[in-house]
C-alpha cells in the first residue's frame, strides 16, 4: 500500500520525477525519465531504496506494427549476491511488473479511446 507519491520536476518529459513511500511490500523509491524519442523510446531510472537498495533502467520501446503500435517494457539492473540468495529480485521484480503491466494496459485504453 503506498501511502505518499510526490511528483517533481519537469511536467512530461524528460526530468519529470515520481517518487513513493509505503508499507514493507511497495517501500521507498523514486523514479525519473532520462531519456525520451518522441513516437520511439522512454528510458527510467528507478532507485529502489528500502527494503532494499537497488537501481534499475526500465525502457519502453514503441514499434510501429500492422495493428497500429508495439510497446514493449524491459527492465535492467544488477543483482547483489544478497538479492539472488534470498530471492528479494523476484519479488521486486514481480511487485513492479504489475505495475508496469497496469501501466501498459492504461496506455492502451488512453491511446484507442483518443483515435476513435
Amino acid at each position: 500500500c503506498i501511502r505518499d507519491r510526490s511528483y517533481t520536476g519537469s511536467e512530461f518529459g524528460v526530468g519529470s520525477r515520481h517518487a513513493w513511500s509505503g508499507n514493507h511490500k511497495v517501500g521507498r523509491g523514486r523514479m525519473e525519465i532520462t531519456g525520451a524519442e518522441q513516437n520511439a523510446r522512454v528510458e527510467i531510472v528507478i532507485d529502489f531504496l528500502k527494503p532494499v537498495k537497488a537501481t534499475n533502467t526500465a525502457a519502453f520501446v514503441l514499434e510501429p506494427s500492422d495493428q497500429g503500435t508495439d510497446v514493449t517494457w524491459s527492465m535492467t539492473g544488477r543483482r547483489t549476491v544478497f538479492m539472488r540468495a534470498t530471492g528479494i529480485f523476484r519479488a521486486i521484480e514481480a511487485a513492479i511488473g504489475r505495475d508496469f503491466e497496469r501501466g501498459l494496459g492504461n496506455l492502451k485504453t488512453v491511446v484507442e479511446a483518443s483515435s476513435r
